[in-house]
């Protein structure tokens, strides 16, 4: 499986641009093998990532002005009866994306002629738990724990990923679909209460509507150890950051890589003022640093450069476009130095 993708580079998810064109233009040009369709949400509230993914949920707000999203829980009880009846019926155009959530997707979809250097399409969908926990009701209660609403989320992701997918097979045979779940940084904190089990099972569901590459991405600290037991191929997290963190689950991780999984290792720092101190040289030497450690724990070196691809340390949103404009072509030229020194 990742065999032609050896530390090739791809995205995380979302572009500062409000120009979906301009977006799409930079991803082409700089990440041609796996593209990915941009999440804008500088262009408009609904590009959110939570939005994006709970539009289509019953009784939702999605509050522009506010920049929230939340669900109206005693209201219209015939409108979910409505969509469990879609769900049961797994009716799949009901979950089809509006294109005033999807600007990014819309266009790829439109400039479909530029994908001719693509190995694989990469996508992205917002995972339960931080869709959950980031959705609330009208009381500010995170919808995760509203049983009804939080069981509705996990299967309206699934089809939403089915949906998606489909979708992406007409622009590459090839797909990649990201679950996004930075939310997961907060598993074990005082703050939440998440099952363990439950979580995993939540994720896998979702996961079950991929039939290509799965992945889960998390920018930040979690219990790596809960996301290696998900049905996932690739795990992709911030490596500029958090390496030392992973590097504790290390005999996971290992066991993860010689069943055939795969490492996306997010070093281009999203941060501007870190991205400003780096280069390709210094990030090369940061990764291959990383790399030995990991190999030092009981893995070779050749086995997990042919298992990586390198990703920036989370999405690109938060950033401005001068930063987004400066990282990715950082992160085309360091894939190609990686590959050149390791002739891959």
């Amino acid at each position: 499986m990742m065999q032609d993708l050896s530390l090739v580079p791809t995205g995380v998810g979302s572009l500062p641009h409000t120009s979906s064109k301009d977006a799409l233009d930079l991803i082409l040009k700089n990440l041609p093998e796996i593209p990915f369709w941009p999440q804008l949400s500088n262009l408009s509230f609904k590009e959110n990532m939570y939005a994006q993914f709970s539009y289509l949920l019953p009784n939702v707000v999605i509050d522009e002005k506010n920049k929230r999203v939340y669900i109206e829980t005693g209201k219209e009880e015939n409108v979910i009866e409505n969509f469990l009846n879609q769900l049961i019926a797994e009716k799949l155009e009901y979950f089809s994306y509006q294109k005033e959530y999807f600007h990014g997707l819309y266009e790829m979809l439109e400039k479909r002629d530029g994908l001719v250097d693509a190995k694989v399409f990469k996508g992205q969908i917002t995972g339960p738990i931080s869709l959950g926990f980031q959705v609330t009701d009208e009381n500010r209660r995170p919808i995760y724990y509203d049983d009804v609403y939080r069981d509705m989320i996990v299967k309206n992701l699934k089809m939403m990923a089915i949906w998606q997918e489909q979708v992406l097979k007409k622009l590459c045979d090839r797909t990649m679909i990201f679950l996004d779940e930075p939310f997961l940084s907060m598993i074990g904190s005082a703050f939440v209460s998440i099952d363990r089990e439950k979580a995993v099972e939540q994720m896998n569901e979702v996961l079950k509507g991929i039939e290509g590459i799965k992945a889960i991405h998390c920018c930040a600290n979690t219990d790596w150890s809960l996301v290696l037991e998900t049905d996932i191929d690739i795990l992709n997290f911030d490596a500029y950051s958090y390496a030392d963190n992973l590097f504790l689950y290390s005999e996971k991780v290992i066991d993860f890589l010689d069943k055939g999984g795969a490492i996306a290792w997010g070093i281009v720092p999203t941060n501007e003022e870190d991205l400003d101190k780096e280069s390709p040289d210094s990030l090369m030497q940061r990764l291959e640093k990383n790399m030995r450690t990991l190999a030092n724990r009981g893995i070779s070196m050749e086995k997990i450069l042919n298992s990586s691809i390198i990703t920036p340390s989370c999405g690109l949103g938060s950033t401005t476009i001068r930063g987004a404009e400066n990282a990715l072509p950082i992160l085309k030229k360091l894939s190609k130095n990686m590959r050149e020194k390791h002739g891959l």
